[in-house]
């Protein structure tokens, strides 16, 4: 074969098709579905505007409004901390009375602070069609440069950038000007906070825009912590907020979430504090929590549907109400078939309430459903195969821990939502063994082993998920030590 043509070498030398092969290609896949997408297309990126901002073509991906406000709401914010700016070229020109002013404390409102963050947070919605709004009020309540120069610094030695972006963010309402702070408290606490406000909600200014919750689709949900911090930093009534911002909110509700425990994410800072507000102990607390179809936040109106979340709290009041009665395993069983039951319910059109049953009632047939719905080798037991083990890394604690009942392998099911109670009868007869990874004791990932060859089978975690790099990581880590596998 040539290699060259026309003086010039050739790579990839290839006959085209002649025409009786391209026919016989024709008739082979005239019938062939041509592909949406076929992973080569290039509908977005519009090669003769290659700087067009996505929402020139996002109509033609239907993407999730609330992500692309996130990303405006982003990118507007770091306009406004990038220096030098339009913003600061005017800050540079008023006046040291002002500055100092600002410094000395800034005007309040005669506008109560739940209507203003309604207002607020209805502006941050529709960021993405009107984004000079939001632009002009976050550079109406900056009076001097020199207070992003602090908040960016802080948001440097703390190793978050979005520190700086969510205090910027709601400029609008702060109380102090950053150049006042004298860091003996928190920054977010000295610019937005009169009174004492939750340690679980501290966290939220160090939280991502759009990765916080990442399934939830609108700024409402998103900035829902940062609202809470103000409202009751500033001494609002967080009821009043819920009604102005479709929260579903009890009086007296906000003083419970000071009771949270250290250490619980917003979403279960949120379900804690309500099973408080309506007298739970905890122990009433654990047992809802381990429940993952009831471990929402009663708070979001939009995420579980009215008939949930009335059941929900019929299911809360019986284990406030009769939860001393009756053991952790026989509430256990008590919840499984409540949650089985109200499923069972919307599809005659009925409605299912734990509060019509008492306590011996309710134990007598959650009982019965239990032994008619699982096997009776759930309450099989079996030897261990020394697969337990335990270590630190990145200050917390990574624990191995291999099961050995079916009690136990229910209980794991039930806490990452998945079928591993389904594998007893495999463990019973030494088929299987089953580790359950947990993270300073909270069940994380379920690993399946052959006994035999020790080899691992499969590692899922919440709801069938894949291990995530860092999980990978500490897994191999126990795969050498306890296995003998690189």
């Amino acid at each position: 074969m040539k290699q060259q043509f026309n003086g010039k070498r050739i790579i990839n030398w290839r006959k085209p098709f002649d025409r009786r092969r391209l026919s016989r290609r024709f008739v082979r896949s005239r019938d062939a579905d041509v592909d949406v997408w076929s992973g080569e297309a290039d509908e977005y990126w519009n090669p003769l505007r290659p700087f067009d901002s996505i929402d020139d073509d996002a109509w033609c991906w239907e993407a999730d409004q609330g992500t692309i406000a996130a990303h405006h709401l982003g990118n507007l914010v770091r306009s406004v901390l990038d220096h030098p700016s339009p913003l600061r070229s005017a800050l540079e020109g008023r006046s040291a009375e002002a500055e100092l002013a600002n410094v000395d404390g800034v005007p309040t409102s005669e506008i109560p602070v739940e209507e203003r963050l309604a207002t607020y947070v209805g502006e941050l919605d529709g960021v993405t069609s009107t984004p000079e709004v939001v632009r002009q009020r976050i550079n109406n309540a900056i009076s001097n440069f020199r207070e992003l120069d602090v908040i960016k610094l802080e948001a440097e030695r703390l190793g978050s950038p979005t520190l700086a972006a969510n205090v910027c963010l709601f400029a609008p309402f702060w109380i102090r000007s950053p150049l006042s702070w004298d860091r003996r408290t928190a920054l977010a606490t000295h610019v937005f906070a009169r009174s004492e406000v939750p340690e679980c909600l501290q966290a939220a200014w160090l939280s991502e825009f759009a990765d916080r919750f990442s399934d939830e689709g609108n700024a409402k949900y998103r900035l829902k912590w940062m609202v809470w911090f103000i409202v009751l930093g500033q001494g609002g009534d967080l009821a009043r907020a819920g009604q102005l911002l479709g929260w579903d909110i009890a009086a007296g509700y906000g003083q419970f979430l000071y009771r949270v425990p250290d250490g619980a994410s917003f979403a279960e800072a949120a379900l804690l504090a309500e099973i408080a507000r309506v007298g739970g102990s905890a122990a009433d607390q654990a047992r809802i929590v381990a429940h993952s179809a009831l471990k929402i936040d009663p708070t979001d109106v939009e995420k579980s549907s009215l008939d949930f979340r009335t059941f929900w709290r019929d299911a809360v009041t019986w284990v406030v109400d009769h939860g001393s009665a009756v053991t952790d395993d026989e509430c256990e069983t008590i919840l499984a078939w409540g949650v089985h039951e109200f499923g069972e319910s919307q599809g005659s059109g009925s409605r299912f309430t734990l509060g019509e049953y008492g306590v011996e009632s309710a134990v007598s047939v959650s009982t019965t459903w239990d032994h008619a719905h699982n096997r009776s080798w759930f309450r099989y037991r079996w030897q261990a195969h020394g697969l337990s083990w335990e270590s630190t890394h990145s200050d917390r604690v990574w624990s191995f821990v291999e099961l050995t009942s079916g009690t136990e392998l229910r209980r794991e099911g039930l806490a990452l939502d998945h079928c591993v109670a389904d594998y007893a009868g495999r463990c019973a007869v030494d088929v299987s063994a089953i580790v359950s990874l947990r993270v300073d004791g909270v069940p994380r990932l379920t690993i399946e082993l052959h006994p035999q060859t020790r080899r691992i089978v499969q590692v899922r975690g919440l709801r069938n998920r894949a291990a995530t790099s860092q999980e990978r990581e500490i897994v191999r880590r126990w795969a050498g030590e306890v296995l003998g596998s690189p």
